[in-house]
């Protein structure tokens, strides 16, 4: 099933050799471990640049979004089987 989100959500990322990778992040009343990064890209919106990620845990994929203008996570989309 695939629903559109558009939640700002609490997350926890790190980086690794410059680069930003998503961690965890809470979202629906539970903590989302990220399993893997499926895809990443990024996108300028005015002067603010987004870095848009398709990651997943177990059982869902999500596509999230870190705008580095006001430095916010948002959940785009899942698609939960």
């Amino acid at each position: 099933m695939f629903e559109q989100i558009n939640e700002p959500v609490e997350m926890v990322g790190i980086f690794v050799r410059g680069t930003l990778k998503p961690y965890k992040f809470s979202w629906g009343g539970r903590t989302v471990l990220v399993k893997s990064i499926n895809l990443a890209w990024s996108a300028w919106e005015g002067r603010s640049k987004l870095y848009y990620f398709s990651v997943s845990d177990d059982f869902n994929h999500f596509k999230l979004c870190f705008n580095s203008g006001n430095l916010t996570w948002v959940v785009l989309e899942i698609y939960a089987d």
